[in-house]
């Protein structure tokens, strides 16, 4: 039987940002978002950009982005999707 296997393209962005909610002086904070190539081009071919799409991501939560810079190259993955789905389903029921 053949294996359901998905090979995604991952794209890191390194995001700094500073929670809004906070009293000053604000803290900066880092954190890393990733993009698959779907995602990228979906983003792509609707005229926006990556990093426009993540400063409205980090907006909507109350968070002011100071800077994005990618995260090293892109990486590629395997997934073997028939395995990904039996562990959800087992998660969704309450087991590991």
């Amino acid at each position: 039987m053949k294996k359901s296997i998905k090979k995604l393209t991952l794209t890191g962005y390194q995001v700094e940002y500073v929670d809004l909610r906070e009293p000053k002086p604000r803290p900066h904070h880092m954190e890393t978002v990733v993009y698959d190539a779907d995602m990228i081009r979906t983003v792509e071919m609707l005229g926006l950009n990556v990093t426009d799409c993540i400063e409205k991501r980090f907006a909507d939560g109350g968070y002011k982005v100071v800077q994005i810079e990618k995260a090293g190259q892109k990486v590629s993955a395997a997934v073997d999707l028939e395995y990904l789905y039996q562990k959800a389903a087992a998660e969704e029921k309450g087991g590991y």
